[in-house]
């Protein structure tokens, strides 16, 4: 017994060595010692989500492929003119009528039947083909709403690709400020057993793709590559605004050294702000106020209450991705999804002014959000925040409301509607019982006691891509 005692002993000595010198690594280093030593389990964590984009890039290239070959078919394809002809009875039948003036012509036409008749199977065939294509572009149109230019295609995965390299160098840049300000998360009372690892974690990660996105945009804009259209004002607003919004949220938090900042009165009252704003930019942008429901064909024109509307959409889905954001790369993660997915309806929706501005947009926080992802990821370096959470479902919701796919917003996004819904159950049932329904509220707390975090994020992602390629079926394809 002594002797096993004195090896467990060296052994607790030795780990807690072990953790003083990991904790003296800098970032690198600690994400190659993570990587190679600690946890491989991370690259998959990485595939996964790589996964769900390259499903919806498939989607995406199938849809416009198919497009532009029939369209190009179609354009190459030549209608062929050909001279009327006649059988020989309609000929012996035309000769012996008085009314020909040119009854040489039918002469020459019979001797012309009398003939062996060669028949141009090219041009037959070449004809069957034309009609052929030419059906199914008319299908395609239909079915397809014009399908995606690839101009723009392209124009989306630059913006991408940039956006995740400029988020990458702004997440190094700010992460040591953050850590050096102590500008750390706040963990509620009822987290702090489980999650108490996570108290040293900075907050307003938010920060790491809203400036790169910001300055995408505004230097494009200024370049003259994408016009300022007032639909993309209005989604910048929206983002912007929401974002301001959480980042007051996040700093009240930290100099308050709790876990409540703004009130729900005071962050109510900042949001009908916005949101009259936007209803105004809404309006003058010259788009209706009508609650348009494509699948049972309704347009209701609801006029000044349409403003009330924009306001209860920004509101429910700003605070869904909010709730959702209790473990790592959870929220972002579906956001990532749920953008894409919306991006790729944003670029079908061709009757919207500005749609190709607001794809890029679009495209632009995907790819500064898969960068922020990196340093969010379990186990995260920093906390998405009110800065970043406020701000995404505000967006979700405003492109949502000028593509007109409110409704089909609650499949993209039935992740962030099942984690809301069941915190209103939990609270409106434990107000008049005094009793719980779920162990613990946003639900994905509740299976985090059943689950490690790590898989419980695997889950939700993989319910968050099914559901969004279902809403690309209904809404794109059906």
């Amino acid at each position: 017994m002594p002797v096993f005692a004195n090896e467990k002993k060296v052994e607790m000595i030795s780990y807690q060595k072990e953790e003083v010198t990991e904790k003296k690594m800098t970032f690198l280093e600690d994400l190659h010692y993570r990587i190679i030593y600690k946890d491989t389990k991370d690259f998959f964590d990485y595939v996964l989500l790589g996964s769900a984009i390259i499903s919806l890039l498939i989607v995406m290239v199938f849809q416009n492929t198919h497009y532009v070959i029939v369209v190009k078919q179609v354009e190459e394809a030549t209608i062929l003119e050909e001279e009327p002809s006649y059988s020989i009875e309609e000929i012996e039948e035309k000769k012996e009528d008085s009314t020909i003036e040119n009854p040489e012509i039918l002469s020459s036409a019979l001797l012309e039947e009398e003939k062996p008749v060669k028949t141009n199977k090219k041009k037959i065939k070449r004809k069957e083909f034309n009609s052929f294509f030419v059906l199914i572009q008319l299908y395609f149109s239909y079915t397809l709403v014009g399908g995606i230019a690839m101009l723009l295609f392209i124009k989306c995965i630059m913006a991408m690709m940039v956006g995740l390299f400029l988020s990458l160098i702004v997440g190094f840049c700010l992460l040591p400020i953050l850590r050096e300000k102590k500008l750390n998360q706040r963990l509620s009372v009822y987290l702090k057993d489980t999650h108490h690892d996570k108290s040293n974690v900075p907050t307003m990660g938010g920060l790491i793709f809203i400036l790169p996105t910001i300055f995408l945009m505004t230097v494009l804009v200024i370049m003259g590559k994408v016009e300022m259209t007032y639909n993309l004002f209005i989604c910048l607003f929206a983002f912007i605004g929401y974002a301001i919004i959480g980042l007051i949220d996040d700093y009240l938090i930290i100099y308050k050294n709790n876990n409540k900042g703004l009130s729900e009165v005071a962050k109510l009252i900042l949001q009908i702000i916005v949101a009259i704003f936007l209803f105004y930019f809404f309006m003058i942008a010259g788009n209706e106020s009508l609650l348009w429901v494509h699948t049972l064909g309704i347009k209701w024109n609801i006029g000044w209450l349409y403003g009330i509307f924009i306001l209860l959409v920004l509101i429910s889905s700003s605070n869904a991705v909010n709730l959702t954001d209790g473990l790592d790369g959870l929220a972002a993660g579906l956001s990532i999804i749920a953008l894409f997915t919306m991006g790729i309806i944003t670029a079908m929706t061709g009757w919207l002014e500005g749609y190709q501005e607001i794809s890029i947009f679009i495209f632009t926080l995907v790819g500064s959000l898969t960068g922020f992802l990196f340093f969010n990821s379990n186990a995260a370096k920093i906390f998405l925040g009110d800065t970043g959470s406020l701000s995404l479902g505000a967006t979700l919701g405003m492109i949502a409301i000028l593509t007109r796919h409110e409704l089909l917003l609650l499949i993209i996004g039935i992740v962030f509607v099942i984690e809301t819904t069941t915190c209103i159950i939990q609270r409106v049932y434990y107000k008049f019982t005094h009793k719980r329904i779920f162990p613990m509220t946003p639900i994905h707390h509740t299976f985090e006691r059943m689950l490690p975090e790590r898989e419980v994020v695997k889950i939700f992602w993989i319910v968050g891509l099914f559901a969004s390629l279902v809403a690309l079926i209904f809404g794109v394809w059906i």
